[in-house]
């Protein structure tokens, strides 16, 4: 409540602020600065605006927590717009002064802990000053921990609260407002304390939320893991992740981080690809969705100089989940305090979920990207952008130490051999070609930043790149080892098939650059982090300098090798040394494949390898053509290899790949399967194990179909999965129950009915049989004692 001696007060503080040296109204850079005279942060209800007469609120309210003496004490501000107040931890070295929350003398209670805003402040650079300034625009909320008196019911508490703070407008027209309030704290009722339990589940939604940091303590330069998975229910699905909500008739996924304390957060990536389906409405013509749990993982690196310490960690989820008539919008607020310390702890910290609304996750999602592209509208200066170029250039340089980069290298000296006695203007040529094919790469990187705001590396998070690199290494792989010769001269050095093959021209210096660069991209290195950070924020023409730099620098030292050939004369001259160390870097190449597989889901493993065992027998018929074979010969043995390929690839991704369709399998077990059928459950079983093929023919093509998914899902069926792909005792002794010796073995338990009346059906299996066998079983028993309700009322 505002003082009845404000109008004295007023004068009084503007006689001082006429005097006080340290106020300006237009600092350089358009930013104001002021610094109260000492003993005013003590005067009662005082508001001064200079050049405008918007007023900002200040409340303030506590609550109590059950069962206990603690409780928190909030204070709001709502500043008006355009307008700012600084954060309690204001540098002293920067403009303005920190906002300070104390109690009144004689309160019932004390503050416990520091004020945390419910948000990061912006970090404003201020020209002239060393730190930069914290600032709030809109509402901000301070919260700290208190305790109260013994004896004391916080519903009968009264305390008043002491608020001092400064804000103001920048811009050419800036101006100050000091605020110094006295206010009475109001009682807001209970709450209970939030376990961080990691999981949340509304009343409501049809979604179960799950999430956690990890590792559970970090060390200064550590990268902590965020992930947040969304389990929705059967037959429900929840949409995909967006940056904002576009009000359509589709909800997406959104996720905010309101509170980093210091943190860098990246881009929220998620583990799979949705569903894509097109919807037939104008207004939103393709939806993307997911059937199936979907984590999504967010990179927030420590800074190398931090603290030990306690840093929390705070933001939302807006979700909602459908079904193909009707949708619920929700939401959930989560928070985590990180501990960082000079040694990093393994493990998993779960996070504190709270309730929200959908309605506020969508207007923190739009504030944030309207910054986010109001930043991007404001380019940085010509020293700032200078430096990152230069780290740009170091970065680069610094590529192609990289084990990404390594195995390709060979490439480049085998070519150095190749280019030894040759042409000094042809050697410059080449590499220049071979630089070319690099920063080409780099430039079409910087176009799907800029306009798809795709990140570097962000490429290797779709499976359908993963898996067309390892086949690309896996042909080069091919190639180096004799198997046969890719159709580019030079590219790989050939067995002396010819003259031509045996000489690096300039398409294959290029695509050699190509190659190079798209294998770095899965690493990153010193200095590229803050250069491609740097371009979330900034106007597209600064990100395609920062990526050209990095493609410069990547590129810089075959660029002097081309013009001083002289500097690789360690290089022996051509020779059979060549041919051995081409096979050589052939298995290096091969062990490059390994690592990209280790990047594909483990559902794409064996999918993948079909596809691999499909290239090499088509690389194998390219290389038994001859090579003075006439061009139709070529093109139809061409056209039979690539026939190959691509009967290859479907077989292994559509017979052998994940199902479309697959039921929700659970792992079986002697007790799950108990469980199941005391809960009036119609339960399947099917005892299967990847070394059967019989066993995957019957999943792929009678069990996890259209149909059987169908009338599970009616039917409220629960299906056990008893994988005997290892040993398993128990899975041995259920299936001797059964008088079965071996698999595969296809069990019904129908509801309500004893075990000899389970239904068992052996080796090959049609759909029609499982639809058969499941429809014969029957409904759980709750969905048969519904349907009696239903008909007796």
């Amino acid at each position: 409540m505002r003082s009845p001696l404000r109008p004295l007060t007023t004068l009084a503080l503007l006689l001082a602020l006429l005097a006080a040296p340290t106020f300006a109204l237009a600092q350089p850079g358009g930013v104001p600065s002021f610094e109260p005279p000492g003993g005013l942060g003590d005067l009662p209800g005082i508001g001064l605006g200079l050049g405008d007469s918007a007023e900002t609120v200040i409340t303030a309210e506590f609550e109590a927590q059950e069962g206990g003496r603690e409780g928190r004490l909030k204070v709001t501000a709502d500043v008006p717009p355009d307008w700012h107040i600084y954060s309690t931890t204001q540098p002293k070295d920067s403009t303005g002064f920190p906002t300070k929350i104390r109690l009144d003398d004689g309160a019932p209670l004390e503050i416990v802990g520091p004020f945390q805003a419910d948000r990061d402040p912006h970090l404003v650079t201020i020209e002239g000053k060393p730190a930069k300034s914290e600032e709030f625009e809109g509402q901000v909320v301070w919260t700290a921990p208190v305790k109260f008196a013994a004896g004391v019911d916080p519903a009968q508490a009264k305390f008043d609260i002491k608020f001092d703070a400064l804000v103001c407008r920048g811009g050419p027209e800036g101006a100050c407002k000091p605020v110094f309030e006295k206010l009475t704290a109001t009682y807001a009722g209970t709450y209970k304390a939030i376990v961080p339990t990691g999981e949340y589940r509304d009343g409501l939604s049809h979604l179960t939320l799950r999430g956690y940091l990890e590792p559970a303590v970090a060390a200064p330069g550590d990268t902590v893991k965020l992930v947040i998975t969304a389990v929705p229910d059967e037959k429900y699905h929840v949409y995909a992740l967006s940056d904002r909500d576009p009000e359509e008739i589709n909800k997406p996924t959104l996720i905010s981080l309101q509170k980093l304390s210091g943190l860098t957060a990246g881009k929220p990536l998620a583990d799979h690809p949705p569903i894509e389906k097109e919807t037939g409405v104008k207004e939103q013509p393709i939806t993307r969705y997911y059937e199936k749990p979907v984590s999504w993982t967010v990179d927030l690196k420590v800074p190398s100089d931090a603290k030990a310490g306690e840093y929390p960690i705070a933001g939302g989820v807006g979700y909602q989940t459908c079904l193909e008539t009707n949708c619920d919008p929700n939401a959930a607020k989560f928070a985590a305090t990180l501990a960082v310390a000079e040694k990093a702890e393994s493990g998993q910290l779960p996070l504190a979920f709270s309730p929200w609304k959908y309605v506020e996750a969508a207007e923190i999602a739009e504030t944030t990207a309207a910054q986010a592209e109001s930043k991007r509208a404001e380019p940085i200066n010509a020293a700032t952008l200078g430096l990152y170029v230069l780290f740009g250039l170091l970065g680069g340089l610094i590529l192609n130490a990289m084990p990404c980069v390594l195995p390709v290298i060979g490439l480049k000296i085998m070519s150095f051999a190749q280019q030894g006695g040759q042409d000094r203007f042809r050697v410059l040529s080449l590499n220049l070609w071979y630089s070319i094919g690099i920063i080409a790469v780099f430039l079409i990187l910087a176009t799907l930043a800029a306009f798809l705001n795709l990140g570097w590396g962000e490429q290797f998070t779709y499976t359908w790149f993963k898996v067309a690199m390892i086949g690309l290494v896996f042909a080069m792989a091919l190639s180096f080892l004799g198997v046969w010769e890719i159709p580019i001269p030079g590219f790989v050095g050939g067995s002396q098939a010819s003259a031509l093959q045996s000489q690096e021209g300039a398409t294959g210096a290029f695509f050699k650059g190509v190659f190079t660069t798209v294998l770095a991209t899965p690493c990153s290195g010193p200095f590229l982090g803050p250069v491609f950070g740097l371009t979330l924020s900034q106007p597209a023409y600064v990100t395609y300098v920062l990526f050209a730099s990095v493609g410069v620098g990547m590129s810089s030292p075959y660029l002097l090798i081309g013009a001083f050939p002289e500097l690789v004369r360690f290089v022996p001259r051509p020779g059979a040394w060549m041919d051995t160390f081409k096979q050589l870097m052939g298995f290096v190449l091969l062990a490059t494949v390994v690592f990209l597989f280790s990047t594909v889901a483990a559902d794409y493993f064996i999918p993948t390898l079909t596809l691999l065992v499909g290239l090499w027998f088509a690389c194998w018929l390219i290389g038994r053509l001859p090579a003075t074979a006439e061009s139709g010969q070529k093109l139809r043995r061409w056209a039979a290899a690539a026939t190959i390929c691509a009967i290859a690839g479907m077989f292994g991704f559509k017979a052998l790949g994940p199902s479309d369709h697959e039921l929700p399998w659970q792992p079986y077990s002697p007790t799950a399967l108990a469980a199941a059928r005391a809960d009036g459950k119609t339960v399947v079983v099917d005892f299967t194990a990847n070394w059967c093929l019989t066993c995957k023919t019957n999943l792929k093509f009678s069990i996890n179909t259209p149909k059987v998914h169908e009338l599970v899902e009616k039917n409220e069926v629960v299906p056990l999965l008893a994988d005997w792909t290892d040993r398993n005792d128990e899975i041995k002794r259920k299936l001797a129950e059964l008088n079965s010796t071996s698999i595969p073995v296809f069990a019904v338990y129908p509801a309500g009915k004893p075990d000899e009346a389970v239904i068992i059906l052996r080796d090959l299996v049609s759909e029609s049989q499982i639809v058969e066998a499941i429809e014969k079983a029957g409904p759980s028993q709750e969905q048969v004692d519904e349907t009696a309700t239903a008909m007796n009322n």
